[in-house]
């Protein structure tokens, strides 16, 4: 009877353990279960909530209010003759009129295309404006909408003039580097002024400049031309950028100039100071680069000069992208006694006019300007 109650109680344990083929049934029936409630939740999360056109758009949208450049550099068409150098946080948030918010009006699809339109908003209330966005679809299949993305936006091209002493742009007081093909002009026309050139080749050499073209998002901003020597800075001028797509006139290059800072002035007033002191200790009559000259003797006749009267009053004033003529309120006195016994001394008076020249290298150089300066009998 013992054994006979035993083999039951086997019997019982056979009936309640799952046998290998009832694990498998189980696997089978719980997988499906978990594959139809993953299509339940998932279906409808990519059919109802799908990266629309509208979304794309306002990727772009919400980082152009933002001033977030980083995210506008990645929806940025390539434009090799442009340069986004400018495309900074804090170039796009100070701008002086910058886009502060916008409204989706509508899109429309034409197949695996589609336009987004917008009303955009301006920081200083101007009349509001009309962006387009285009965008096109990507990766749909059986259980899959259509994801969109945003085409590449072409920013506006603006172009600006930048003296070759320039050695950085400023843009709302922000500093950012020359573009690279404009930092390559300078380098090149700093190499190739020799040791010992002549200030009148500087000057034509240096008053060319070169042409940057910037992509900047719509809005104003001061931009100027800046040196890092403390003796100029750039005059500021207003650059403006239009919305992408904008049907708007060509118009020339903005002309950066640049002007000397106090002490800039200082250093050009003693150029030309130390300049006059230089001819003073020629020795022939007419001093090749100075502003005086004895009249009447052969210029290599050998003398000497004094300086009777410094020209008081020494005034700076500009004279072109990046030249400065240091001019004079009254005339200075300069003597001349030539060597030979018997010949009498003469006395000129003059005015002299030096000019300043900014050089590709960033550095002021002093030469008379022969057609300004004035020399006559006393």
């Amino acid at each position: 009877m013992a054994g006979h109650a035993r083999s039951g109680a086997a019997a019982d344990r056979g009936d309640s353990a799952p046998t290998p083929a009832r694990r498998r049934r189980a696997v089978r029936v719980w997988g499906g279960v978990a594959l139809v409630l993953a299509l339940v939740i998932a279906i409808p999360l990519v059919l109802m909530n799908p990266r629309t056109p509208e979304r794309a758009a306002r990727e772009y949208l919400d980082a152009l209010v933002a001033g977030d450049a980083g995210v506008l550099k990645e929806h940025l068409a390539a434009t090799p003759d442009a340069s986004p150098v400018g495309l900074v946080d804090a170039v796009l948030q100070g701008a002086q009129r910058r886009v502060t918010g916008y409204d989706l009006e509508g899109v429309s699809i034409s197949g695996d295309t589609a336009t987004v339109t917008s009303t955009v908003t301006w920081s200083d209330g101007a009349k509001p404006g009309t962006l387009a966005l285009a965008a096109h679809a990507e990766g749909a299949g059986p259980l899959l909408a259509r994801s969109w993305v945003l085409d590449p936006v072409a920013l506006q091209s603006v172009s600006v003039g930048v003296p070759l002493g320039a050695d950085h742009l400023e843009i709302g007081g922000v500093e950012v580097p020359l573009p690279e093909d404009a930092e390559q002009a300078r380098s090149d026309a700093a190499a190739a002024v020799p040791d010992g050139a002549a200030p009148e080749a500087v000057a034509l050499l240096s008053g060319t400049g070169v042409v940057a073209t910037l992509q900047l998002p719509a809005g104003s901003y001061d931009l100027a031309a800046a040196s890092r020597n403390g003796l100029v800075r750039g005059v500021p001028e207003t650059l403006r950028a239009d919305l992408p797509g904008a049907r708007t006139p060509s118009r020339s290059p903005v002309m950066l100039t640049m002007e000397l800072t106090a002490d800039g002035e200082e250093a050009a007033t003693q150029e030309a100071t130390d300049l006059i002191t230089q001819c003073a200790r020629s020795t022939t009559a007419a001093p090749e680069g100075c502003p005086f000259a004895a009249t009447g003797s052969d210029a290599s006749e050998p003398g000497t000069w004094e300086i009777l009267t410094a020209p008081p009053g020494l005034l700076t004033t500009f004279d072109g992208v990046d030249s400065w003529l240091v001019g004079a309120t009254d005339a200075g006195e300069a003597r001349f006694t030539p060597d030979a016994t018997g010949s009498p001394a003469q006395t000129v008076r003059f005015l002299p006019s030096v000019r300043m020249v900014l050089t590709p290298g960033g550095e002021l150089t002093a030469s008379v300007d022969a057609e300004a300066a004035i020399c006559v009998d006393a």
